[in-house]
């Protein structure tokens, strides 16, 4: 790039010329976020359904590809149908065999010259991974998000997904208290996204046992003051 200044009295004055250097780097992603796991039903033998989904990046607008599995890594049902080049996914089936609850995991990678992109003489190089000015950048590309389907016989037909675990919120950690003190810590509360009643149980070793307990009623463990004055 070359700067050149007009002068009035030019040609009297004396020229001068400053030679620059421009660097121009391409758009860098802050924030690259799929949808949140989305719920859907199909009917068998109703009409072709459509279903779109969205993720957000700021602030480039790299297209993506995108591509779609079973959560266990199996290959998706013959009826489901995609475009790696577009954010949809088509269902359409007429055979009763189809009916179940499938888990499909969706993934997208952006189309980023610094994920393997085209490199300046249009070339795709996997060696093109990072920003050669910020080699320790942490690079957004990719987000995936879990789409959990219904396939029924009729819009009334109740399709039972697989039972899942009891958990709580937030999630147990380690707990650390200072001997000769008291100490009290409730878990949960817990959830099951079945509705079956929960039991919650704590199983203690052989020393735990001599200076704490568990009243199952809040979900609390209990340690008295002076209880203990051993560490491990």
């Amino acid at each position: 790039m070359r700067l050149y200044v007009g002068l009035e009295d030019y040609p009297s004055a004396t020229k001068s010329r400053t030679d620059f250097k421009v660097t121009i780097h391409p758009c860098l992603v802050t924030s690259y976020n799929a949808p949140g796991d989305l719920i859907e039903t199909y009917v068998i033998g109703s009409t072709s359904e459509t279903i779109r989904f969205h993720y957000a990046q700021a602030p480039c607008s790299y297209e993506a590809t995108y591509s779609l599995s079973m959560v266990d890594g199996s290959l998706l049902p013959k009826f489901i149908k995609s475009n790696d080049r577009e954010p949809y996914l088509n269902i359409f089936t007429t055979s009763e065999e189809d009916k179940g609850y499938y888990e499909i995991k969706v993934t997208s990678v952006l189309d980023n010259i610094y994920n393997g992109g085209a490199t300046k003489d249009g070339v795709y190089d996997p060696d093109d991974l990072a920003d050669p000015d910020n080699p320790d950048i942490d690079l957004i590309t990719t987000d995936s998000f879990t789409l959990k389907l219904f396939v029924k016989l009729t819009e009334g037909d109740y399709v039972k997904p697989p039972n899942t675990a009891p958990f709580f919120v937030p999630e147990p950690y380690d707990l650390v208290f200072n001997t000769g003190n008291a100490f009290n810590h409730t878990f949960g509360p817990a959830y099951d996204i079945e509705g079956n009643n929960i039991e919650v149980r704590v199983q203690f070793d052989k020393d735990s046992r001599e200076f704490a307990t568990f009243d199952s009623f809040t979900n609390s463990i209990i340690v008295q003051a002076n209880a203990t004055d051993e560490s491990n």
